[in-house]
């Protein structure tokens, strides 16, 4: 709650001059953070938080304290971790702006979201659900 950074308009380049911790192995192991990325495509000085005393693949539960206790930022595409920030004791949780997370998007590719369904359910509905999903990430990304 006494993150300097709630006293300015929260952007890119703000959060780029607060050190910043990647989550991005949390959800896909083997890409790159998009924030980071388009750092470097910008040529924006990202300043990364020290990481070296920390577990080599951190949990967001494991995160928590150590973002509570810093003023160390992340960004994190979980709607459940906004959702449910009222549980995050010592945690300022707030949506990037439309325009910032557009901004971030426009020079790179979205994530890749897979459906998983049983190889055995190949019903219409499947068919359908898959179409819907796919219209609404293209139509509405934030």
């Amino acid at each position: 709650q006494q993150h300097p950074i709630l006293k300015q308009d929260l952007d890119i380049d703000c959060i780029a001059s607060y050190p910043y911790m990647s989550v991005q192995g949390l959800a896909t192991p083997t890409s790159v953070d998009p924030f980071i990325f388009y750092c470097q495509q910008h040529r924006i000085n990202c300043k990364l938080a020290d990481m070296d005393d920390f577990n080599n693949n951190p949990g967001f539960h494991d995160l928590q304290p150590l973002l509570a206790q810093t003023n160390h930022l992340t960004l994190l595409p979980y709607s459940k971790v906004y959702e449910h920030s009222n549980l995050l004791p010592g945690l300022h949780v707030c949506c990037l702006s439309e325009m910032e997370t557009n901004r971030l998007y426009l020079s790179q590719p979205h994530p890749t979201l897979y459906l998983v369904t049983a190889k055995s359910n190949r019903s219409n509905s499947i068919e359908r659900m898959s179409k819907a999903i796919n219209h609404i990430v293209n139509h509405s990304i934030h």
